[in-house]
């Protein structure tokens, strides 16, 4: 399918009018009709929703860390009781004005990593395996993400936190339960959905930057048996990332989102949900600059990234007098477009020895963009014991098709190669059957096997145009196949010390699946393009977890080794600006610990600690990217920790009403490798985080402040010539917000 591209590069307000337009207006109507509570916490037992005090009372904050539930085994149990290390996230807790809520509340998980590359390209890695870069396509993934089980496209992975009840960070293999390519654990967002209360709640945010949120929930019973909620969200920030050639702001983002949720009870054992979420998000991005020059870009252009994301899913869910059905059926629009300068006359003029003068209107010479298209379906139907039940199992069929049409054109005056217009689709169908019981061998002592069973199949076709450079073939066309057929499983032994002091081990066999990227880098000179193969590794882990003092202290501690066979290592080259898959073998090994507490009703706590060393293996010697035997896997940080504390005084001494409610929290991410040579290692960053309100009842006054001590982290890096040039996180930033429920 050919998809026109316009080379001239757009400026970011002007298509954002009708779309922002009609999310405003839509904003006021729901505003003038409802509002809500300041929510800074809520209780996730979901089975005692209904006597649960409001989510902004002082009751409900002040057992906020009570009965945590997770879906890590895709059922809804105690988290306390599930042999898996899991790390849960709540935006609303541990956020104090973040801009990106969803990326930087996963950097509250230790052994975590991510980077952070604009709209549709934010990865990560856990326990040191998955991806730091720019994905090959969006197939090529080695951590899955979920929303609410359904699996998500690699370009769909991170989204906003609008309306999320929890975000659940599963570390280790979960090919069993969550598919193909969870060979590192996968992030399953766990949105709120309608449940029959009435929620109105508005709330806002503005600081630094221009900074800005606005919230608006929504949610009913529209009749005895069907109930309906909905969100939306519209938030934006300045750039800050000076770009010296057109003076402007590199980091500007403008966001719309809504999330909708429809909630049917068919009969007292039948319930239909059908949820939607779309968003729409554009950033004029960051790019590389000098590591050791001047924080500021020098390009003949802006970058700029928008993704338009639409999700729809439908979940049937029946119990039976012996088991549960639950089916499912979810559908992904993703449209991307993307366009930049490669050239930096700051970073070029290090590496050529010419003044940054002579790039001057390289825009013409040397500029990338691209438009992708993606269409997915996925469906589950799953059957599951029930709760009652003294054999605990589940098991299903699933299937996941996607098609993702790709235009891409590239011009560059340093790379012959990157000359050149691609016009491909590549198609992906995996079919698979899963598994897992857990077998009680004594009344504490469980024995649980899993094991799933798939068939991938992806399909490639692509068209590459020269534009004139020589030494290119005028056009190539090719056209592959690549199917596999996989096994994956693992078998866990569980004990149970006390009723609330669970030690457990397992052993797993990790996947991720193999393919094609997205371009074929060697058109250009009429070599087809090869698939890189599905990577393997086994997983050995043991670990505690225990709910203590009726619940007011939870721990959890997890070591690890993984043994990974050709893994989906990157290597970036600046000069083609262009990602290649590397498949090597490493090792990587640590561990995770966890505490959540509170005492009484005024002082809660968290807190986490992950250690990871990795280890590159069985390297030929003449491996082309620089990577050898003994190097670090890139983008993995040694350490990394998060703890947090939250205050509630009560000011009625003092003859105000209400509470003030103070937070704060640090995260600390170690310094890592940059690339696959290890050229260089990232700066380890401390980010600290803070929120002062007051509230009271349903109404809630606050300011935060955000990566208060203003030091930008070196999200990612890379080197050529001997120049080291890195990407950069936002600095400092503080503000005021409020919110309210009617």
């Amino acid at each position: 399918m050919k998809m026109p591209i316009d080379m001239k590069t757009p400026d970011a307000s002007p298509a954002h009018a009708p779309l922002y337009r009609s999310l405003f207006s839509c904003g006021l109507a729901l505003g003038l009709l409802t509002a809500s509570p300041w929510a800074s916490g809520e209780s996730a037992d979901a089975e005692n929703a209904e006597a649960s005090p409001r989510e902004g009372s002082a009751q409900a904050q002040a057992h906020v860390l009570e009965a945590l539930t997770v879906t890590a085994r895709r059922v809804l149990e105690p988290l306390h009781q599930v042999p898996v290390s899991v790390a849960i996230i709540e935006p609303d807790v541990r956020m104090h004005g973040a801009i990106d809520a969803a990326t930087e509340a996963a950097r509250s998980a230790p052994n975590l990593a991510l980077s952070d590359n604009g709209p549709g390209r934010r990865y990560g890695l856990i326990r040191g395996i998955g991806l730091m870069g720019h994905p090959i396509s969006p197939f090529d993934g080695t951590v899955s993400f979920a929303l609410n089980g359904q699996p998500l496209s690699g370009d769909a992975g991170f989204s906003q936190s609008l309306d999320v009840e929890r975000v659940e960070v599963l570390r280790g293999p979960q090919n069993i339960l969550f598919g193909r390519s969870s060979q590192g654990g996968t992030i399953n967002i766990v949105p709120r959905v309608a449940d029959w209360q009435r929620e109105r709640r508005v709330s806002g945010q503005f600081g630094s930057d221009n900074q800005y949120l606005t919230d608006v929930i929504i949610g009913n019973a529209i009749t005895d048996r069907m109930a309906a909620r909905a969100a939306l969200r519209l938030s934006g920030a300045d750039g800050y990332i000076d770009n010296v050639g057109t003076g402007n702001e590199l980091g500007r983002n403008r966001l719309g989102a809504m999330r909708g949720s429809l909630a049917f009870d068919l009969d007292s054992r039948t319930t239909l949900t059908a949820t939607g979420y779309v968003e729409r998000d554009r950033m004029r991005g960051t790019t590389y600059v000098l590591r050791d020059g001047p924080h500021e870009s020098w390009l003949d252009g802006d970058p700029d990234a928008t993704r338009r994301l639409g999700i729809g899913g439908l979940e049937l869910m029946r119990e039976f007098r012996s088991f549960d059905l639950t089916a499912s059926l979810g559908f992904q629009d993703i449209r991307q477009d993307q366009s930049a300068p490669t050239i930096d006359a700051h970073i070029y003029s290090r590496i050529l020895g010419l003044p940054p003068s002579a790039f001057e209107g390289t825009s013409a010479t040397d500029w990338v963009e691209g438009e992708t298209h993606e269409s997915a379906w996925s469906g589950e139907v799953r059957l599951s014991s029930l709760e009652t039940s003294d054999w605990r199992w589940t098991t299903g069929l699933s299937f996941y098709t996607s098609r993702v049409d790709r235009e891409s054109l590239q011009r560059s005056s340093l790379s012959v190669t990157g000359n050149g217009r691609h016009d491909g689709t590549i198609e992906l169908e995996t079919f698979s059957a899963f598994g897992e019981l857990g077998l009680p061998i004594t009344e504490r002592l469980t024995f649980t096997p899993g094991l799933r069973v798939g068939r991938d199949r992806v399909n490639y076709d692509n068209r590459f145009d020269s534009l004139g450079a020589p030494d290119l073939v005028l056009a190539f066309e090719e056209s592959d196949s690549w199917s596999d057929t996989w096994v994956t499983g693992g078998l866990g032994l569980d004990y149970r010390l006390l009723d609330d002091v669970l030690v457990y081990g397992s052993v797993k066999r990790g996947h991720s699946s193999g393919g094609f990227p997205s371009v074929n880098r060697n058109a250009g000179i009429g070599v087809p393009l090869e698939p890189y193969e599905a990577s393997t590794s086994w997983t050995y882990e043991v670990g505690t977890r225990a709910a203590l003092m009726n619940g007011a202290i939870s721990v959890s501690g997890a070591a690890f080794f993984n043994d990974v066979r050709k893994g989906h290592l990157q290597s970036f080259d600046l000069l083609t600006y262009q990602t290649v898959i590397v498949p090597i073998d490493y090792e990587t090994y640590g561990f995770e610990a966890d505490v959540r507490t509170h005492f009484g009703d005024r002082w809660s706590l968290f807190g986490g600690l992950g250690y990871t060393q990795t280890e590159l293996k069985n390297v030929p010697p003449e491996e082309p990217s620089g990577a050898r035997d003994g190097n670090a896997v890139p983008g993995v940080p040694e350490w990394t920790g998060t703890a947090g504390l939250e205050h509630r005084l009560a000011v009625s001494p003092f003859g105000v009403s209400g509470e003030l409610v103070s937070a704060v929290d640090l995260q600390y991410v170690g310094s890592r490798s940059a690339d696959i040579q290890n050229s260089f290692d990232l700066k380890s960053y401390t980010a600290i985080n803070a929120r002062l309100g007051w509230q009271r009842d349903s109404t809630a006054i606050y300011a935060y402040g955000h990566n208060l001590r203003d030091k930008q982290p070196e999200m990612t890096g890379t080197e050529m010539g001997g120049v080291q040039a890195v990407t950069l996180g936002r600095g400092r930033t503080v503000g005021i917000g409020f919110s309210m429920e009617f």
